[in-house]
């Protein structure tokens, strides 16, 4: 009895949400995916005042960023 109500609740939820594909107009129809058009604003300046993050240290080394060398960090 169990199986069976399993199998009427998946049988259930694959109804409930079909998945649809909705016509596009500028591209190709056969396209199931293309990525979201982002209306950013091109001039948006950032906001943060201060750096979130300027150094960290690995074991004893004092990594800085901006100052430290990949090759000292190496």
């Amino acid at each position: 009895m169990r199986f069976t109500s399993c199998i009427a609740l998946v049988l259930l939820a694959l109804t409930a949400f079909p998945q649809t594909i909705e016509e596009s107009k500028s591209h190709n129809p056969r396209v199931l995916w293309e990525p979201p058009d982002w209306s950013v604003p091109q001039n948006v300046k950032a906001n943060v005042q201060n750096e979130m993050l300027s150094s960290f240290r690995v074991s004893s080394y004092e990594i800085i960023l901006e100052r430290t060398s990949m090759e000292e960090a190496q």
